[in-house]
């Protein structure tokens, strides 16, 4: 059911293209169907504890989709770590990372958490959302950032919402 649940969330977020090839990473922690053209740049098995994955386009360097898969956790607590992460590299770079207000994303009565954010990182201008959520008793983050000159070509690849 956790496979199902991010499963569907990646589905909304990549949206729908018959025109795009789709790749499957799958274990027993996730499934994720994403467009061809990407790579897994990071992946790690926390055990118990959790899930990381990170996918990165290739033409598009930096333009990403993060996710982790945690035991349940407070989400403000795990939107704060996810903050000090962004904030942490970013401020390394001086990519002038600027947070927006965090608020619920959808209406249910689900707990959930969606913040914007924007950075600059060699010469390119990047936005970014931060998803959190809850789902058969785990937290789960998804970050999604892309190079703002990549929104608009490959929107129905990577179409949130």
């Amino acid at each position: 059911m956790k496979q199902l649940n991010t499963l569907f969330l990646l589905v909304i977020l990549f949206g729908c293209n018959t025109n795009s090839t789709l790749e499957n990473l799958e274990n027993s922690k996730i499934s994720v169907d994403y467009p061809a053209g990407w790579n897994t740049v990071k992946e790690d098995d926390l055990g118990d504890k959790g899930y990381y994955i990170e996918l990165e386009k290739l033409s598009v360097p930096g333009t990403k989709l993060i996710i982790g898969i945690l035991e349940d956790v407070v989400l403000e607590e795990l939107l704060s770590s996810v903050q000090l992460s962004l904030e942490s590299k970013l401020n390394y770079e001086n990519a002038n990372l600027t947070l927006k207000k965090a608020t619920n994303w959808n209406t249910d009565e689900e707990e959930n958490i969606l913040q914007s954010f924007y950075f600059d990182q060699l010469g390119e201008s990047f936005h970014g959302l931060i998803y959190c959520y809850k789902a058969n008793e785990k937290s789960i983050a998804i970050i999604k950032q892309e190079a703002f000159a990549d929104r608009y070509l490959n929107a129905p690849e990577f179409n949130i919402m």
